[in-house]
């Protein structure tokens, strides 16, 4: 800082470095958080293959294997 108060060019730039680090920051925070609540929302739209069967009232014993296994 100057004798008058004023910020000298140096730190101006410093200071509007520090506050797009700060919001580059918040934006990389904010889009994780998004993504995982996405994610985890698409995910409960999907049946999962274990909730069918169990759905069907079938288990694995009952579940024809196949020949040869």
């Amino acid at each position: 800082m100057d004798d008058d108060g004023e910020l000298s060019l140096e730190e101006t730039l410093m200071l509007m470095y520090a506050a797009v680090g700060g919001i580059f920051l918040w934006l990389i925070f904010l889009s994780l958080i998004v993504f995982f609540h996405v994610r985890q929302w698409l995910s409960l739209d999907k049946p999962s293959y274990t909730n069918l069967r169990t759905d069907e009232g079938t288990s694995d014993h009952d579940v024809d294997q196949g020949p040869g296994i």
